[in-house]
């Protein structure tokens, strides 16, 4: 029913559901769930920065460690490890 039925709604685009989506997961503090929506919202069309961006536009609008254990857990996501050489 969720993917189907309300994501397919027309009144936002699939792009907008996964700005509100990602957005709502980092303000309950739900990091499972938040790694698979933030590849999803890449599917969608948000770009990387985007998201960093909301990551670090709503540190200021909720408690800090929060955005700490976010931004450590999510940085992975955004920056790939260098290989040895």
């Amino acid at each position: 029913m969720l993917f189907g039925e309300v994501w397919e709604r027309k009144d936002f685009s699939k792009r907008d559901r996964s700005l509100i989506t990602v957005a709502a997961l980092i303000a309950m503090n739900r990091p499972d769930q938040l790694r698979f929506h933030l590849n999803y919202a890449v599917q969608n069309g948000v770009k990387k920065e985007e998201l960093i961006e909301i990551i670090t536009h709503l540190a200021f609008y909720s408690v800090a460690t929060r955005y700490e254990r976010h931004h450590d857990r999510e940085r992975s996501f955004f920056v790939k490890p260098e290989r040895a050489a």
